[in-house]
Parts: structure tokens; C-alpha cells; sequence
């Protein structure tokens, strides 16, 4: 689902020289149709996302912001919900751009209860770090700081698993930049989007 957050967040070109050469999140229409489910959406925008990085070789900064926002903040979900916060840390690197990505998509969502659970978060591992290098050395294993577990017990309790992406779906839907295209217009999108990469590089 997810690919290399290492190979996601690879130096690239400057921002200085940065084009936005995906501005819209380019999906197939067949793939958020109706009969779908509330998950087909994130699904679709974590697929355009790596495809950008890994077909496309495009940077953060290449990418429609809204894009990456989706994708980091069912990261988020997924390591929350599979293993602690802990697990995220030590997953994530806490890797500011991420943190970024997160709270920005969080807050945009509206999802208010999530984001409050993840600036608390933040915020301790930024003012503490015996407790930021202990929370990401366990990466959910062992012995996890009671502050870590009181955060994942508060989120478990929002039966996080669906409520967030609920808030995820209903947003990037809405977003200006979703597009969800026929197959052969998809393709002829994604074309120009590797055509001006080769470019890019080229020059």
C-alpha cells in the first residue's frame, strides 16, 4: 500500500527550480465509482502518489500538497492503528515534512479529535528527547513511555480505523485538484506528467 517513506522523502531538486508538474490527483474513474467503498478514494490517491514517486521519479514538492496530505495522514492511520504511535515514530523517522503533511491534512479534514491526539504527540517528542529517542527505538515493541500508550488508548477510542478515514475519503473528494478520469484519458495525463519529468531531468 504504502512505499519506502526513505525513497518518498529523497532529496530532489531544489524548491527554488521545482515545477509542480502533477498538480491534480489523476485517478481512474472505475476505481471511486459508485458500488465502491469509503476506502476506495484514499486508496486511489496512495496509488497516484506512488506512482509519482516511483514511475515518474517526481519530488514532494512536484505533487499536488493535497496529494501528499491524504497519503501521509492515512500513514498516520495505519501505523497508529497497527501498532502505537511508538510505531509510527520509529516508522517515520518523525521526519519533519511528514509531520507537516499530517498535521495540515488533519487539520484541513476537520478531523479535530485526531488532530488534537496528534499535536500532543508531536509536541512531547519535540520537547523531550530522551522520551522522542525512547518512543522511536521501541517502534511499538517493548517498552513503551506510559505518555505513548495514554495517546494510542484515546485514539483507539475514536474507532479510529473508520472514523479517520471517513474524514479522509470526504475530504480529498471534495478537494479542486481530485480528478478521476476514463482510462485513456488517465493514461494520456500521466504521459505529459513523464514527459515533463524526463524533461526536468534533462535539463
Amino acid at each position: 500500500m504504502f512505499s519506502s517513506l526513505i525513497s518518498l522523502l529523497m532529496p530532489g531538486k531544489s524548491k527554488a527550480a521545482t515545477a509542480v508538474l502533477a498538480p491534480d490527483i489523476l485517478v481512474d474513474v472505475r476505481d471511486v465509482g459508485p458500488g465502491t467503498d469509503s476506502y476506495a478514494p484514499v486508496q486511489a490517491c496512495i496509488d497516484f502518489c506512488n506512482w509519482c514517486r516511483q514511475d515518474a521519479g517526481l519530488g514532494l514538492e512536484e505533487v499536488a500538497p493535497d496529494a501528499w496530505r491524504c497519503y501521509f495522514v492515512d500513514y498516520y492511520r495505519a501505523q497508529v492503528s497497527n501498532g502505537g504511535h511508538a510505531q509510527f515514530a520509529g516508522n517515520s523517522g518523525l521526519r519533519p515534512r511528514v509531520l507537516d503533511f499530517i498535521a495540515e491534512g488533519l487539520k484541513a479534514m476537520e478531523a479535530s479529535e485526531f488532530l488534537e491526539i496528534f499535536e500532543e504527540f508531536r509536541h512531547a517528542m519535540d520537547r523531550d528527547p530522551a522520551l522522542r529517542r525512547r518512543t522511536v527505538e521501541s517502534g511499538g515493541f517493548g517498552d513503551i513511555p506510559d505518555v505513548i500508550e495514554a495517546l494510542d488508548r484515546r485514539f483507539f477510542a475514536l474507532n479510529s480505523i473508520w472514523l479517520l478515514v471517513e474524514h479522509t475519503s470526504a475530504w480529498v473528494t471534495t478537494r479542486p485538484t481530485w480528478t478521476p478520469l476514463p482510462p485513456s484519458e488517465l493514461a494520456a495525463r500521466k504521459t505529459a506528467i513523464l514527459a515533463g519529468s524526463r524533461s526536468g531531468r534533462r535539463r
